[in-house]
C-alpha cells in the first residue's frame, strides 16, 4: 500500500472525529428556526451518494440544514426558491462551492471553479465555441467518429454481441472532444489501452476517493496539506497532451486556421478573440448578456487559465456523454417497445435526411424523450450547488443564509418525487413529449440553470443524439442479467459497467416493420 494512501487515511479518521464533535456544538440552523439533521461522515464515505441523500429528501421536506464539520449547509428544494437561487438572483449565488485547492494551478482555474469575475471572463470566452453556427461545423466531424463507432461495434455483433457499452461509448466521447476541440484525431475506439481513455478513467472510476472527501468536508486542512482530490498523475498527463497539442497548432498556423474550441482559447491568450454574427444570436447570448464580459474586463487568458480551460474540456466531455448515452441503451435495451418507437423515428431521420441534418437531429421529440427520460432517472450529477457572496434572506422564509454557506440543490430526488412525476421510479419517456409535459420547469435540471449552468450541454446533445438515434437505427439492444453498480466516490451517478448484449437489424425484416407500420398510420387517418 502506497504511503500517501496511509496517510489520507489516517487524516481522514482525524477528520471523522473532529466532525462528530464539531457537529454537536453547531447551532446556527436552530437560530433560523431550520430542522437540523446530523448526518455521519461514515454514512456519507461508505454509501452511494444519491442513495443516503434520498432518504434525507424522504424523511425531512423541502428545507433542512446540515453541517460539513462546522460549515452550515441549506438543502433546498422548493422549486419557487431554487429559481429565485439559480437565475432571479443569480448575482448573488454567482458562484459554486470553493474547490479551490492552492497548490494546483490546472483545478483552480477551470471555469467551474473560479468565483466571481474571473469566472465571468472564462465563461464569456468560452462561451462562442457553443454557438449554433459552430455546432452545425461541427456535426461531419462528429459523424466521423460515429461511423469509427460503428465500424467497431459491427465487429462485436459478429461475435457474441456482448460488451460494455460505457467503455466504447466512452472512447467515441473522446474521440469527439479531441476532433471538435483540438483539431486532432486519435484510434481511441480501436485501442483498449489507448492512454488518453485510461487516464480519464482513473479520475473517475473511484469507489473511494479520500483526498476528495478531504476537499469537500476540510477544505481549509486540504489547502495547508496542499492536497488536490484528483490524481496529480493524470492531471499532469492531460496538461502535457494540452502543452503537445498547442505546439503542433502554432507550428502550422500558417495553414488553414481552424474554427474551434482550442482557438478560441489561443486567440484569447492575444486578445484576439472576436463574437461573429451567429453568436449573437443564440437564445443563452441574449437571455444572460447581464453576466457577459464587458469592454472593462480584461478578456485575455493566462497561460493557467488556457491549459486548464483545455483540461475540463478532455474529462468532462468524456464523461457526462459517455454515461448519459450508456444509460440510455440501457434502458431501451429493457424496453423493448421503447427502442421499437424509437427505431421507427431512426428510419424516418435517416431516409429523408441521411442523419446528418442537425435541425432536424434537435428535433427528434421521441429521441429526446428517450434521453430526457433517462437523465430524469440516472443524472450524470445529482446535485447543484450554489454559494451567496452575501448574506441572503429566502424570500416568504425568514431563513437567512450567510455569506459563503453553502445551499444544496438535490436534483436525484427532486426527479423521483411523486409530486413532480407520476409513476417516478418507471421509465415513462412518454412523460417528455410536448403533449404530455406538467412537471414544474425546475423539477427537471440535468444540465442546471441561470448563468451558470453547464457550457458544454448543446455539445453534449448533440453527441448524444447523434450516437443513439445512430446505434438504434443500426442494432437491437438485449438486456443482460448484469445491473448496474456504481462507483461511490463524488456526487455522480458513474456507472462502472454498462453491459448489453447486440445484434445488427436485418434490413429487409426492419424495413417490412417500418413500411408496414407506416401503412397503419395512413389507414388510421383513413378512418
Amino acid at each position: 500500500m502506497k504511503w500517501s494512501i496511509i496517510i489520507n487515511t489516517c487524516l481522514l479518521a482525524t477528520v471523522l472525529l473532529i466532525y462528530r464533535y464539531v457537529c454537536s456544538q453547531c447551532t446556527y440552523w436552530d437560530t433560523q428556526g431550520v430542522k437540523t439533521v446530523y448526518v455521519g461522515l461514515f454514512t456519507r464515505v461508505t454509501k452511494q451518494w444519491h442513495e443516503w441523500q434520498h432518504e434525507l429528501y424522504k424523511r425531512n421536506g423541502k428545507i433542512f440544514g446540515i453541517y460539513e464539520i462546522a460549515k452550515p449547509v441549506l438543502y433546498l428544494s422548493d422549486l419557487e426558491l431554487i429559481r429565485d437561487v439559480l437565475v432571479k438572483d443569480f448575482h448573488i449565488f454567482n458562484n459554486r462551492r470553493d474547490f479551490s485547492t492552492g497548490a494546483e494551478p490546472l483545478l483552480d482555474n477551470m471555469v467551474s471553479v473560479v468565483r466571481d469575475e474571473q469566472w465571468k471572463k472564462i465563461r464569456s470566452i468560452m462561451s462562442p465555441t457553443f454557438s449554433t453556427g459552430k455546432l452545425k461545423k461541427m456535426m461531419p466531424l462528429i459523424v466521423e467518429c460515429r461511423n469509427s463507432l460503428i465500424d467497431n461495434l459491427d465487429k462485436i455483433a459478429k461475435t457474441d454481441g456482448q460488451t460494455d457499452m460505457k467503455r466504447l461509448l466512452g472512447a467515441y466521447a473522446m474521440e469527439v472532444v479531441i476532433q471538435v476541440a483540438f483539431g486532432t484525431k486519435v484510434d481511441a475506439m480501436f485501442d483498449e489501452n489507448n492512454p488518453i481513455i485510461e487516464n480519464a478513467r482513473k479520475i473517475f472510476g473511484k469507489n473511494f476517493n479520500p483526498q476528495l472527501i478531504l476537499v469537500l468536508f476540510a477544505p481549509k486542512l486540504a489547502k495547508i496539506l496542499k492536497i488536490t482530490p484528483f490524481d496529480s498523475k493524470v492531471m499532469h498527463f492531460f496538461k502535457d497532451l494540452t502543452l503537445n497539442i498547442i505546439e503542433e497548432r502554432k507550428k502550422n498556423k500558417d495553414s488553414v486556421k481552424r474554427v474551434d474550441f482550442l482557438q478560441l482559447m489561443l486567440d484569447s491568450m492575444e486578445n484576439k478573440i472576436t463574437l461573429e454574427s451567429e453568436d449573437n444570436k443564440d437564445n443563452d447570448h441574449e437571455k444572460y448578456k447581464e453576466i457577459q464580459a464587458t469592454d472593462d474586463i480584461d478578456k485575455t487568458l493566462t497561460h493557467d487559465e488556457l491549459v486548464a480551460q483545455c483540461v475540463l474540456f478532455f474529462l468532462a466531455g468524456y464523461e457526462t456523454s459517455a454515461t448519459t448515452m450508456a444509460l440510455c441503451l440501457y434502458q431501451i435495451a429493457r424496453h423493448p417497445e421503447v427502442q421499437q418507437k424509437l427505431y421507427l423515428e431512426s428510419r424516418k431521420y435517416f431516409d429523408e435526411y441521411k442523419g446528418v441534418d442537425y435541425e432536424e437531429l434537435n428535433s427528434l421529440k421521441y429521441l429526446n424523450a428517450v434521453i430526457m427520460e433517462t437523465q430524469r432517472l440516472l443524472p450524470a450529477a445529482v446535485f447543484l450547488e450554489r454559494v451567496p457572496n452575501q448574506d441572503y434572506e429566502l424570500r416568504g422564509t425568514g431563513i437567512t443564509i450567510k455569506k459563503d454557506h453553502i445551499v444544496h440543490i438535490p436534483l436525484y430526488s427532486i426527479q423521483r418525487d411523486p409530486e413532480y412525476f407520476a409513476d417516478p421510479e418507471e421509465f415513462k419517456p412518454e412523460r417528455f413529449l410536448a403533449e404530455n409535459i406538467s412537471h414544474h420547469p425546475y423539477a427537471y435540471l440535468p444540465f442546471g440553470a441561470g448563468p451558470r449552468n453547464c457550457i458544454g450541454m448543446r455539445l453534449a446533445q448533440m453527441e448524444i443524439r447523434l450516437g443513439l438515434i445512430s446505434l438504434v437505427n443500426r442494432y437491437r439492444f438485449y438486456p443482460t442479467p448484469k445491473r448496474l453498480e456504481f462507483f461511490g466516490a463524488g456526487g455522480g451517478m458513474i456507472p462502472k459497467a454498462v453491459d448489453i448484449k447486440m445484434e445488427r437489424r436485418l434490413i429487409g425484416v426492419t424495413l417490412l416493420i417500418y413500411i408496414t407500420d407506416n401503412l397503419m398510420k395512413d389507414s388510421n387517418h383513413l378512418d
